[in-house]
């Protein structure tokens, strides 16, 4: 019984303190982009051609979570930085649009990795995928259709499962 009491309030623990911001990426018309997932465009093509939407979600909505953005291989964008992807304070949920007037897309071979920090003021969240520039085909863009998810910090599930484990073969042994 003290085992099923210890298990719980892990569980508990975990659901408590699992108060981070979620963030989730969509580009092309709605398609999912998995965490470390790829869109693909063409060189010339715009930024907005990519669709890009950024949302933002927290347990507790209302919160007002922020997006912080580090882009790899910024040279190569055409009239386009790190400011595109990243926006103030806002109360959750949220989509944000990543728009550019005249941003293009650079030279072919050139992969952005975009790296999205949400944060609430005290929790954080990350995302990341890339941008993959080729020098044609493909209709100018698209995603790998990955999934939605969120990676936060250390996953709480594993280590409750990790717990009550360790506390099954501890109550066994005790029981010989």
């Amino acid at each position: 019984m003290k085992c099923l009491a210890i298990l719980a309030l892990a569980l508990c623990c975990s659901a408590v303190s699992a108060q981070n911001p979620t963030i989730t990426v969509t580009a092309q018309g709605g398609q999912n982009v998995a965490f470390n997932g790829t869109i693909n465009m063409v060189t010339g093509s715009t930024l907005n051609s990519a669709d890009i939407d950024i949302n933002v979600g927290h347990p507790t909505p209302g919160t007002p979570v922020s997006i912080s953005a580090s882009i790899t291989n910024l040279p190569a964008a055409v009239n386009w930085s790190t400011v595109e992807f990243s926006r103030a304070a806002t109360p959750t949920p949220y989509q944000h649009e990543v728009l550019s007037p005249t941003g293009t897309f650079g030279a072919a071979g050139t992969v952005h990795v975009v790296t999205l920090t949400v944060s609430d003021g005290t929790n954080t969240a990350q995302w990341q995928f890339s941008i993959s520039v080729n020098a044609s085909g493909g209709g100018g863009g698209g995603s790998d259709k990955g999934g939605g998810g969120c990676v936060s910090g250390a996953p709480m599930l594993p280590g409750c499962v990790l717990i009550a484990g360790t506390l099954a073969a501890w109550r066994r042994r005790r029981r010989r």
